[in-house]
């Protein structure tokens, strides 16, 4: 005990910490938020405190509504996984999950699936993952902005979807090819890019490093306000 006391003196408080962490062999992951509210999810109730560098999956029947430190509320549908790196930093692995982004000055946050970095700015939107083949997914933006950044060297095919007038769609539908013409010729490229940037109302969907930006679906609008009511519902129990 003397010569523990001995050696704390000698010391400075952050080489301390070090020590005591050396000899009790305890380390505290920073804790990155709590759940708000989730369901079917015995493991997971509400105010279940998340640590730095936590994988969440959700199964049949599940979801799961997460609040950061910073402020930021990630919901997880079923059959979904997301790892919490670190904050500010997301790692999406697979399934639909929808990402409600706090603004504020000078922060810096990311989402990374197995096709791109997504750098974020103050924003609300859905990413949903092919759960066969995550390098098939779609992101849908409702708020804000984010920036598409290739997650290797190999550049994006980026494509836009043609918007036809009605009249053009009803000649075009009766081809009887029209399901392949609806394939091939309503993809029209653009350019190759290392960063793809995508503004509110549009989509980008990725097989690969082929990315599709077209008009945002219509039930993207009422899949969020779901969600919202079931973060909402939480502040009510």
């Amino acid at each position: 005990m003397n010569m523990l006391m001995r050696l704390l003196t000698g010391f400075k408080l952050g080489s301390i910490f070090l020590l005591l962490t050396l000899l009790t062999g305890v380390v505290h992951a920073q804790s990155m938020g709590e759940v708000i509210r989730s369901e079917n999810m015995p493991d997971y109730p509400a105010g279940t405190r998340i640590a730095e560098d936590s994988e969440i999956k959700t199964g049949d029947g599940q979801r799961i509504a997460i609040k950061t430190q910073q402020g930021d509320v990630l919901i997880a549908n079923q059959n979904a996984t997301i790892k919490l790196v670190k904050p500010g930093f997301f790692s999406h692995l697979f399934g639909k999950i929808y990402y409600f982004i706090s603004s504020g000055k000078d922060r810096n946050v990311a989402v990374q699936t197995s096709t791109a970095t997504l750098g974020i700015r103050g924003t609300k939107f859905i990413i949903d993952t092919d759960q066969a083949d995550n390098s098939k997914e779609r992101v849908s933006l409702v708020e804000g902005a984010l920036n598409f950044d290739s997650n290797d060297d190999e550049l994006f095919q980026l494509y836009r979807q043609r918007e036809l007038d009605e009249f053009e769609l009803y000649r075009k539908q009766q081809m009887t090819e029209f399901q392949e013409f609806k394939q091939q010729m309503m993809e029209e490229f653009v350019a190759y890019k290392a960063s793809i940037q995508l503004e509110a109302g549009f989509a980008l969907q990725f097989d690969g490093k082929k990315a599709v930006r077209a008009p945002l679906d219509p039930s993207v609008n009422s899949e969020i306000e779901e969600f919202e009511q079931f973060v909402a519902a939480s502040r009510m129990q």
